[in-house]
């Protein structure tokens, strides 16, 4: 009997590890714009990134609603459900931070502060491309995805040193109030996305553990 459906759902996982990774690109994007203080490019941006976090609730809902059907998978349904949980959360933390950054234009963009900041954005994209990797990987080569997930958590531990040197930094400045709290507010908001894409990276790994016995 054929199929009703046009993809594998294995392919549903693949689109949605793609769209980690664009979603990622396009947050970072938007905050490289804020610091070239370009709202047209930024707000642009950030419009991609909301779009495709609602593509990528579709995704959800599709894999949710194939789960139980008899197509073969490596993983347990309950393990297939953990995979695009947490996939959609990383988008819509993606979505977040670009929908934050978009209420408050801040009266001035502290050049001491844009390294360190487009330091971290660069940090999140690079994991975003890594966690695609990964995903892609770990239905395929467990060894091969152990390797990006190696990678994954070197970056988080490197966004970490910049997150601080950035907040020293910030601390150090006499600042208008609400921007200030904006900048304050947007580094802790990428720094979420980058620690639930480490999360998740923890949850693949132990995926592999469970399923190389």
């Amino acid at each position: 009997m054929k199929s009703k459906h046009p993809e594998k759902l294995q392919d549903l996982y693949y689109e949605g590890a793609k769209l980690i990774e664009s979603a990622l690109n396009s947050m970072y994007n938007s905050v490289v714009s804020l610091c070239e203080d370009n709202r047209e490019k930024m707000s642009n941006y950030s419009e991609e990134t909301i779009k495709k976090e609602k593509k990528m609730d579709k995704i959800h809902d599709q894999i949710i609603d194939r789960l139980y059907s008899r197509e073969s998978l490596v993983f347990s349904r309950k393990d297939r459900l953990f995979l695009i949980n947490q996939m959609d959360e990383i988008v819509d933390s993606a979505e977040d931070v670009v929908r934050r950054i978009s209420i408050y234009f801040p009266k001035e963009i502290p050049g001491e502060l844009v390294p360190r900041l487009v330091a971290i954005c660069e940090r999140a994209k690079q994991i975003g491309t890594l966690l695609k990797n990964a995903i892609i990987a770990v239905f395929q080569d467990f060894n091969e995805a152990s390797n990006y997930l190696l990678l994954i958590e070197k970056y988080r531990r490197e966004s970490r040193k910049d997150d601080l040197t950035y907040l020293k930094k910030l601390y150090s400045l006499n600042l208008d109030t609400r921007d200030f709290f904006y900048f304050e507010r947007l580094i802790h908001h990428i720094i979420i996305t980058i620690d639930n894409a480490n999360t998740f990276a923890d949850g693949i790994h132990r995926l592999i553990v469970q399923y190389k016995l």
